[in-house]
């Protein structure tokens, strides 16, 4: 709950689900953030559970909680995980992602413009082009494959025949023709076809498209303009990303020429613009924890040419300022969960007062309108809009709640405008609280988004085409001002057709008031170590994912090993035998990292074909005379490793400074002159290292930019007459 970076995650060995429960706070869901949390991440339970039978039982029992997740990576693409994932949360709830015209926006302009591509550049991607994640890609094939094939238990079929097959390398693609009757890519020619013929029609229908004038230039690659703001008649702003850099503030004058500002990290808002400045919410991590971030308020002054955030170890979201600019309300979301509209100071963002959210819901975006205040929520039963009774102090429910998106509130003239999902694409929308009434704005060709009003009413904002979002300008008069209601929701007839057939809907169940949770004290010490993984042969993994290992039995050989992690991830544990060149070895090692400074143990015992050695300097020749092995006294060696992973990682750059020490022992000893006697060998390590380094773009392999910097002393105590030291710089 700690953390702003909203997410789930389930891992086997040791098998487990980490929710993190704070919600989205812009461009999610119109639902319980919860509850598409458990859908989705439920589902990978069900996919990793279908690989603990048939032969993978046995091995598990040989190697423990590792051969689930070993198995489903190597027979289960991860486009099929999360897509089936994707199809859970839609066909399970009255929304998910499957529901968002956005998730297939990109394959219905590729389509639409000739750009079919064959199934292996979708799945695996380009450098060159374009191509959607994998939710958007695995949704997109589930979802049809399901239709088509009538199986609604298709990917259990499919499992069920990878896992008795297992020893078919090309089990893949006959699971997939046993159980839907055609190959991946088979499928995937059928949807290409049918698909875009449907789009083709569908785009026939919906003409005339809104007229708009564009304004930002067309680039040679796929990009994104999003979040656009007007700061004067010939001046814009927007947050920009493409495939050959991440994303910045842009500024950008009436002839479209664009001008970098600066970088910008994960946003957690629009931007907004009042009085010289451009505000925003962005997520910052903690100097230390991996699982505690913030999400701060950042601004540019204009005048000033500088960025400045705002506030500190914060959760606050998606401001906006009053009419007359000296008041900022942002939304926060609180650890123990539950949300408030907070109202700030403009002068110092020092907190005035705060609401409760109606229906126990989350508040995502704040307008004010004709001195009112006005709110987003996410409750129960969907997304509504309510207005503050400041009288009575309580709020009003304008909007009911429903299942259709409501984003990017700005106030005209005219009423509230906003983008909304509501016809079944992404359009905008006038609210007029006055007269209760709604219009739709726009009939957008893709989809527009987050819109900007300037002072003639007239609207910038994101339109969309094969080559990503670019910015538009939509004139008051050229909108189409049409009757609109939520009562009356487009349907999704893909989506739709899976949740008849599951026949089960989460937004159905109610929750007595009356259930209790008994909870109960979590002891770290009781439980340091958990058991999860072994193996009858010895292998180290961290030797395997650093390939730091210079011969092959310091990774793998005959032997056995145990691994343990406790639930905290804090904790992670090897104990390992080895037998090589006649040698029987002891491994362990041990890293804990739920202290401030991370300690990490070493040791290995009897893991060199020579037994520990003692060395003498020769005083004439000046050199080292190697003494014959210590008979019956096995070679040792151990380490201990204390470093403290700092993090100040913002503004598009990863950041961090970590100072460490290392001391590392072996029973091997050096004799000393001075002190007429062998020391053993002791070696220190102390020093320090920070790097500053640009977020990576799609295209990326390396950062473009970026700096570090290392500082390191060395010496062997004990042993300064036979070694010296060594200082360092890099």
């Amino acid at each position: 709950p700690y953390t702003t970076m909203s997410n789930g995650v389930v891992v086997w060995a040791p098998k487990r689900m980490e929710l993190m429960t704070r919600p989205l706070a812009f461009r999610g869901y119109s639902q319980n953030w919860e509850k598409q949390l458990v859908l989705h991440e439920t589902r990978h339970v069900a996919q990793m559970t279908k690989f603990g039978e048939g032969v993978f039982r046995p091995l598990s029992w040989l190697f423990g909680e590792q051969i689930v997740g070993l198995a489903v990576g190597l027979y289960i693409d991860k486009w099929a995980l999360e897509g089936d994932a994707v199809v859970s949360e839609t066909e399970f709830s009255r929304s998910g992602r499957g529901r968002d015209p956005e998730q297939m926006i990109f394959f219905k302009a590729s389509f639409l413009d000739g750009d079919y591509r064959n199934w292996h550049q979708w799945k695996l991607g380009s450098g060159r082009l374009y191509t959607p994640d994998m939710y958007s890609l695995g949704y997109f094939v589930h979802s049809h494959i399901r239709a088509a094939s009538g199986n609604d238990m298709y990917m259990g079929d499919l499992t069920e025949y990878l896992v008795k097959r297992f020893y078919n390398p090309s089990a893949s693609r006959k699971a997939y023709r046993s159980s839907t009757g055609n190959s991946i890519r088979q499928h995937f020619e059928n949807i290409k076809h049918q698909t875009g013929n449907k789009w083709r029609v569908e785009d026939s229908l919906k003409r005339p498209f809104t007229p708009y004038r564009r304004i930002s230039l067309r680039g040679k690659d796929y990009s994104s303009y999003r979040s656009v703001v007007e700061v004067s008649p010939d001046t814009l702003f927007a947050i920009k990303s493409d495939m050959d850099e991440p994303g910045r503030l842009l500024m950008i004058d009436s002839n479209g020429v664009e001008k970098r500002v600066t970088y910008v990290g994960n946003r957690s808002s629009y931007l907004t613009y009042v009085g010289g400045r451009i505000y925003w919410t962005e997520q910052i991590p903690s100097i230390r924890w991996e699982l505690e971030s913030y999400s701060v308020l950042r601004c540019y002054d204009i005048s000033l040419d500088e960025v400045r955030t705002l506030s500190n170890k914060t959760s606050y979201y998606n401001p906006s300022f009053s009419e007359t600019g000296d008041t900022v309300a942002v939304s926060e979301y609180l650890p123990e969960g539950g949300s408030k509209l907070v109202l700030l100071h403009k002068g110092d963002f020092s907190k005035i007062c705060s609401y409760k959210i109606p229906e126990g819901g989350q508040v995502l975006e704040s307008v004010s309108y004709n001195g009112e205040l006005f709110i987003t929520v996410i409750t129960e039963t969907g997304m509504g809009l309510y207005r503050l009774d400041s009288h009575a102090d309580k709020w009003i429910c304008e909007v009911p709640c429903q299942n259709r998106y409501i984003t990017r509130l700005n106030r005209s003239s005219d009423g509230i405008i906003f983008e909304s999902d509501l016809n079944g694409t992404n359009n905008l929308y006038c609210y007029n609280p006055d007269l209760k009434y709604l219009q739709r704005l726009t009939n957008a060709r893709f989809g527009a988004f987050e819109p900007c009003v300037d002072k003639d009413g007239d609207i910038f904002y994101s339109e969309y085409d094969s080559r990503g979002y670019f910015i538009a300008k939509a004139e008051r008069d050229s909108l189409r001002w049409q009757p609109a209601s939520f009562s009356n929701p487009a349907r999704d007839e893909v989506a739709d057709q899976l949740s008849l057939e599951a026949g089960y809907c989460i937004d159905t169940v109610m929750v007595g008031k009356d259930c209790t949770y008994n909870s109960t004290p979590f002891r770290k010490g009781e439980n340091l170590f958990k058991i999860h993984s072994w193996a009858p042969v010895y292998y180290n993994v961290d030797k395997l994912m650093s390939l730091s290992f210079g011969t092959i039995y310091d990774v793998v050989s005959p032997g056995a090993t145990i691994y343990s992690q406790n639930l905290l991830g804090t904790a992670v544990s090897m104990l390992g035998y080895s037998y090589s060149q006649g040698f029987h070895a002891g491994h362990m090692s041990f890293r804990y990292t739920g202290w401030y400074p991370v300690v990490e143990i070493s040791m290995d015992y009897n893991t060199r074909w020579k037994r520990n050695v003692r060395l003498i300097k020769d005083i004439n020749n000046k050199r080292f005379q190697l003494v014959d092995p210590v008979e019956g006294s096995p070679e040792f060696t151990s380490s201990l490793l204390a470093y403290l992973p700092l993090n100040f990682s913002g503004g598009g750059w990863n950041r961090g400074f970590i100072p460490s020490i290392l001391w590392r022992f072996s029973n091997d000893a050096y004799y000393s002159i001075k002190n007429s006697s062998y020391n053993y060998y002791q070696y220190l390590s102390s020093g320090i290292q920070y790097y500053s380094i640009l977020n990576r773009s799609s295209r990326d392999i390396f950062p473009k930019w970026g700096l570090g910097l290392v500082l390191k002393l060395n010496e062997v105590p004990f042993s300064n007459e036979n070694y010296g030291y060594l200082f360092y710089s890099r």
